[in-house]
């Protein structure tokens, strides 16, 4: 005899095949889990997005287009605020350019107020060999009240090109109203850009809106117009008695 014992060879070959069997047993279990997590999670999300999908309304859609006119009526106003400032500043400059001293080569120049320095109309400074601050006539306009003018219109200018930029985004946001696919998340996200990047002169013009204007009045009841009548005196006037409540 070898020494092999044939029954030990026998046993060592089932514990090989159990063992093999028991691990094609555990790969099969763990694919099937992975694949019931798998189509769970599908499920969730298909779950997840109809419920978004069904959250989009007609009226909240309705809501939003509303909301977007109240902001274009409000982006008008604050343009043609806007135009009026710019036109009342570039008059004001106009008014300004034509009281300065003017030098023989044709520039505008401008005294510090503590009149130390001297400035051209684009903001150069003007040395003494050319002319002394003392030869400007403390009358013509400051370099201080000429710079603030052109200032103010640099931010006018910087405030309309927002302006527009910010008409573009309303624009954009109605178009985005005629998507199907259009998600309640997306329609919330959109109005909160909307209102993050909202001129500030946008949102003056909203609350201008909002306020009554002084030929805005409440019709009051006839209770309350008596309220401020003296009715003895509208009787006398009237050659009657002092009024006598019944």
């Amino acid at each position: 005899m070898d020494g092999h014992d044939p029954q030990i060879i026998r046993d060592a070959i089932a514990r090989k095949s159990w063992r093999a069997w028991e691990e094609q047993r555990r790969l099969a279990e763990h694919q099937r889990r992975n694949r019931q997590q798998k189509e769970a999670r599908e499920e969730h999300d298909l779950g997840d997005l109809a419920q978004v999908v069904v959250l989009v309304t007609e009226d909240q859609i309705a809501e939003f287009s509303a909301r977007l006119d109240r902001y274009d009526a409000a982006l008008v106003d604050a343009l043609h605020t806007n135009e009026q400032a710019l036109e009342s500043v570039r008059t004001q400059i106009d008014t300004l350019l034509t009281q300065a001293h003017t030098l023989p080569d044709g520039r505008r120049v401008f005294r510090s107020e503590d009149g130390q320095q001297v400035f051209d109309e684009d903001g150069n400074e003007v040395g003494p060999d050319v002319i002394a601050a003392s030869d400007i006539d403390e009358g013509r306009p400051s370099w201080e009240t000429y710079s603030g003018a052109r200032l103010e219109e640099d931010q006018l200018l910087e405030e309309r090109e927002d302006l527009f930029s910010y008409q573009n985004r309303l624009d954009a946001a109605r178009d985005r109203l005629d998507d199907e696919d259009l998600t309640a998340q997306e329609l919330e996200d959109l109005g909160t850009e909307l209102e993050t990047n909202m001129p500030a002169a946008v949102g003056e013009a909203l609350n201008r809106e909002d306020q009554p204007r002084p030929d805005q009045r409440v019709d009051a009841s006839p209770e309350q117009a008596a309220d401020g009548v003296d009715l003895d005196a509208l009787g006398r006037s009237l050659g009657g008695m002092p009024f006598q409540p019944r």
